[in-house]
């Protein structure tokens, strides 16, 4: 039954992903009337949305199960692609946000939870992967689907992303629910011993979002700056966002590289990557080694994302795990916060700025790595010691 769980989670993140107007979705809600500055207030609904709902629902889920909570959440996660097709005001599209919020906020480390509990420990890293990868995969055919037959139709493009995420609320019914060891349901006080837990992650937490974060808005925001400065013509725009997105995929090889190298040296190797790539884009005025750096950090982040829903799963010991992954969860979306307005900032002085801060975020990410790392080596080593006297 745990097997089945694994291959309708990669049927969920495959279809999730075909947001077939993802391309449009700002010409979408213009030809409803809506401004830009309206769409930022309504992206502003969705973080507090996702920040209000993200611990009760971690809550509710430690109460109900992971499979009730996910059967839920995509239920509002269809919801909000419904309301999204049939909106055309500025109300109707914070409709929208506010079911997103309310779905994302239950889905956020309720399914990674179920997938890590439904998998053996050392195949955890290369099931991450490979969800990882059919959801991007799906968001590939989206992109293409889009280009063949909704061009002209941008109605039809948000129905039948609807239809998808109807689709996928019905799979999630098949979902099997895992049992934690006892000693994890019968903690006492599981507040305070998720936010010593939250605590002790704090560096490693830190560390994950300022890379992800770095190379998310440099590949995001940045790169189409980027691109004209160098020469690329804006026609080739979209193939490179497709490009892009195939070099997501490479998540699925995670499985295969944690067997060579060990996961917490990778993840190093990664920062040290991110902040050379940093650097790298300042000194680059060719157009091909754009493209190449871009990509890179595309896949530096995608595997961070990975790799971090295995070490998050792997640090919840005696406490419940969907309220303790809700409160990291939490904690990176204040922290994006912080990174947003710093690049912002940092964009207004120049797009070389940007670059330099993303590296010196990168390089405190590996310093806060590293301390996290030491420290639970330490910790293994006494426990070790207090085991074997």
């Amino acid at each position: 039954m745990k097997k089945n769980n694994i291959l309708i989670f990669y049927v969920l993140a495959f279809l999730q992903g075909l947001v077939f107007y993802s391309s449009v979705c700002t010409l979408y809600r213009t030809d409803c009337g809506i401004s830009l500055t309206q769409m930022g207030l309504i992206d502003g609904v969705l973080c507090i949305c996702v920040i209000l709902f993200e611990v009760p629902w971690g809550l509710i889920c430690d109460r109900i199960g992971y499979r009730k909570t996910i059967v839920i959440s995509n239920g509002f996660f269809f919801l909000s692609k419904l309301a999204f097709y049939k909106a055309t005001t500025f109300c109707g599209f914070a409709i929208e946000r506010v079911l997103l919020g309310i779905a994302s906020s239950g889905l956020s480390g309720c399914d990674t939870a179920l997938l890590y509990l439904s998998v053996p420990k050392e195949k955890a890293i290369g099931a991450f992967g490979r969800m990882s990868m059919f959801g991007t995969l799906g968001m590939c055919c989206a992109s293409l689907s889009f280009s063949l037959f909704f061009s002209h139709d941008l109605r039809g493009a948000a129905l039948w992303t609807a239809i998808m995420h109807f689709i996928s609320f019905v799979i999630s019914f098949f979902l099997v629910d895992v049992k934690e060891e006892k000693k994890e349901q019968e903690t006492k006080n599981s507040l305070l011993q998720t936010a010593g837990t939250c605590k002790k992650m704090l560096p490693v937490l830190i560390a994950s979002l300022l890379l992800t974060e770095s190379m998310h808005t440099l590949t995001t925001y940045y790169n189409q700056l980027q691109y004209e400065s160098v020469g690329i013509p804006v026609q080739w725009f979209g193939i490179l966002f497709m490009i892009m997105n195939l070099v997501s995929l490479s998540t699925g090889l995670l499985d295969t590289i944690t067997q060579r190298i060990q996961r917490d040296q990778f993840m190093m190797m990664l920062f040290v990557m991110a902040a050379v790539l940093s650097i790298g884009i300042i000194f680059t005025h060719s157009a091909i080694l754009s493209v190449v750096i871009f990509a890179c950090m595309v896949c530096a982040e995608s595997m961070t994302y990975a790799l971090m829903n295995d070490i998050e799963n792997e640090s919840i010991d005696g406490t419940p795990r969907a309220s303790t992954l809700s409160l990291y969860s939490l904690f990176q979306h204040l922290g994006m916060f912080f990174t947003g307005v710093s690049f912002g900032v940092a964009a207004d002085q120049s797009l070389t700025t940007s670059y330099g801060l993303s590296a010196v975020f990168c390089v405190v990410g590996l310093i806060s790595y590293i301390f996290w790392y030491k420290n639970r080596s330490m910790l293994v080593k006494k426990e070790e010691k207090e085991s074997n006297p």
